[in-house]
């Protein structure tokens, strides 16, 4: 295997933002060497990979040079991030939330709420001695 990425195995968990990123990040990534295991949930925030629960508007994966499936069902089981790392064996994950953490319009954002939600994600995923990035929100600076 030849690439940037080569050797990588990278496990990219987002919210509904996701659905259209799949395709592009995950073959961008995959073509410069990596193993890429995507998933999405829509409406997720960062303690929807850490619980069980239900989702209201769907959720999808790609492994590998496979295609996208996504499912829009209501009430679909959420993924939980313990159960992907041991499914995946990741080095690397990235992260793509923040859009419905924000709140969109609902006035200003509970930043207290917001921190304890990140520091809980990232928490658990420095407890896996694995590396992260974070993306998003997506619309964000």
């Amino acid at each position: 295997m030849s690439g940037a990425l080569a050797g990588l195995v990278i496990l990219v968990i987002g919210d509904s933002h996701m659905f259209n990123l799949m395709s592009p990040l995950h073959s961008e990534l995959e073509n410069a060497g990596a193993t890429v295991h995507s998933y999405a949930m829509c409406g997720a925030t960062a303690q929807d990979w850490l619980s069980r629960a239900t989702l209201a508007c769907g959720r999808g994966e790609r492994h590998e040079k496979g295609p996208p499936v996504i499912d829009y069902k209501n009430l679909l089981p959420t993924y939980l991030l313990s159960d992907l790392i041991a499914r995946n064996h990741p080095n690397l994950i990235v992260v793509e939330l923040g859009d419905v953490m924000e709140g969109y319009s609902s006035g200003a954002p509970d930043r207290a709420w917001i921190h304890q939600q990140v520091t809980t994600l990232t928490g658990k995923i420095a407890a896996a001695h694995i590396s992260c990035i974070w993306v998003g929100p997506t619309w964000g600076q």
